[in-house]
């Protein structure tokens, strides 16, 4: 999981604090409005890997499409979002 996700964060932490100092405000933000769609992508290409290295099982799909609608509605990181569903999962096969 975190080869996937690693190196999008590592560029995005590092590019902002190389910006910090040398970079004004205003071309900050746009910026960092420029590396969301690519952090989104990023995480979402992930999540189609997972997806299909896991099969097509319906508990699978419903978590992913799950997944995806309180990603694009809410603020929480869809990592945490796929960690829950990975629970879930875990907890069905053991009842």
């Amino acid at each position: 999981m975190a080869a996937f996700v690693g190196p999008t964060s590592v560029i995005s932490v590092l590019a902002v604090c190389s910006w910090a100092a040398r970079i004004p405000p205003a071309r900050q933000t746009l910026l960092r409005a420029a590396l969301l769609p690519l952090s989104v992508a990023l995480v979402a290409s992930s999540g189609v890997l997972i997806t299909s290295s896991l099969g097509a099982g319906g508990l699978i799909l419903l978590v992913v499409a799950s997944v995806a609608v309180v990603s694009a509605m809410t603020t929480v990181h869809p990592l945490l979002l796929l960690a829950a569903g990975a629970v879930a999962g875990a907890v069905s096969t053991l009842l």
